[in-house]
């Protein structure tokens, strides 16, 4: 038992570690955007739509106060405001998969600060995180390349 659980661990442990180094940041910018392109909400959606709502109406009511009304639901307003929301993700993470890393940057920067309460937050500023992450690996690798090139140039 012990003999498996140990086996079992290192094989983990291994696809971990080259999972970890496989592709380039782009991947997981490509992830993100096939997920968004999904229709996953729709999918996990009920077809119907059962709701029992118990409440004391407050002094905002309409004329007759027996009417009856939904509580809670989305709103058209609220639906599209989350659609428009998701779109402006979606061109953001395109421009970045598409090599436009600039303007992907500027996209996300603006739809942070456009959109501070938006359900794509997160990973706005996950998505954002990691294509600074990329730009000083860049840097870095620019740098390194540069500096055995001087030393060759001064002998």
């Amino acid at each position: 038992m012990k003999k498996t659980l140990t086996i079992l661990i290192m094989v983990f442990a291994a696809n971990t570690v080259f999972a970890a180094n496989s592709g380039s940041f782009l991947d997981w910018y490509k992830k993100v955007l096939k997920s968004l392109n999904t229709k996953i909400e729709k999918r996990l959606a009920p077809k119907v739509r059962i709701s029992a709502v118990a409440a004391v109406r407050g002094a905002d009511q309409s004329v007759d106060p027996m009417e009856l009304y939904w509580k809670g639901g989305i709103t058209e307003k609220a639906a599209q405001k989350l659609d428009d929301e998701k779109k402006e993700f979606i061109a953001a993470i395109e421009k970045v998969v598409d090599g436009q890393i600039d303007e992907g940057k500027k996209l996300l920067e603006a739809f942070i600060k456009n959109n501070s309460d938006s359900l794509y937050l997160q990973d706005a500023k996950e998505a954002l995180s990691k294509l600074s992450e990329a730009e000083k690996a860049e840097d870095t690798k620019a740098e390194t390349k540069e500096e055995p090139q001087k030393t060759e140039t001064k002998k």
